[in-house]
């Protein structure tokens, strides 16, 4: 008899969410749905809105991943997981809306030159920290993929270090205060809640 393979699409309260079949499912298990389950892998799921664009746990894992790699200290910096993940969310959060009022100006983005600088370091850290390779394998990111990342934290980075500069420090407070204050954020259900997910290559 000859097995199928199926592939699917699953939709998860925490907005839509990819599902590969990561097993063959013959027609005689088709009656056992915990079986079948059990052999469903999240791809991907949308976590939240952040001025009406969707974001997804992917991107907030790819962020906060890349950043992490770039720390002075990154061979104790820790990936994404089900550990930190509320506070990985909360600074995705807070730096994606200061990177979409940045990106209103092109003054705040980095050079090319120190993009591709950032993205060999980011690499160096992920060919030689064991967690870091696991994620970087895991969520497709190399190359290209860490230079977008890159320029978002480093424009994000720029943006803060320009508000800081022309302010005093109460003043550089209030203007993220401001900025968070007239930022429409919104959640789908267990988007605090970490999963597992395997990407599709």
């Amino acid at each position: 008899m000859t097995p199928n393979v199926k592939v699917t699409l699953k939709y998860f309260s925490a907005g839509v969410a990819f599902a590969l079949t990561s097993s063959i499912i013959s027609p005689a298990s088709r009656g056992s749905s915990a079986e079948i389950e059990s052999s469903i892998a999240i791809a991907d799921r949308v976590l939240v809105t952040i001025n009406n664009i969707p974001y997804s746990q992917n991107q907030v894992e790819s962020y906060i991943d890349v950043k992490e790699s770039l720390r002075d200290d990154a061979m104790k910096s820790q990936t994404v997981d089900g550990s930190n993940w509320t506070q990985a969310l909360e600074v995705f959060v807070r730096d994606t809306a200061i990177h979409q009022e940045a990106s209103k100006s092109s003054g705040f983005r980095p050079t090319k030159e120190a993009v591709q600088k950032l993205r060999l370091r980011s690499e160096k850290t992920a060919a030689s920290v064991a967690q870091f390779k696991t994620s970087f394998d895991r969520l497709g990111l190399a190359g290209q993929r860490i230079e977008i990342e890159i320029l978002k934290i480093a424009t994000v980075e720029s943006f803060r270090r320009g508000k800081q500069s022309l302010n005093s420090k109460d003043k550089a407070i209030n203007w993220e205060t401001e900025l968070t204050d007239r930022t429409t954020v919104r959640y789908f259900d267990d988007a605090k809640t970490w999963k597992q997910t395997n990407p599709i290559p």
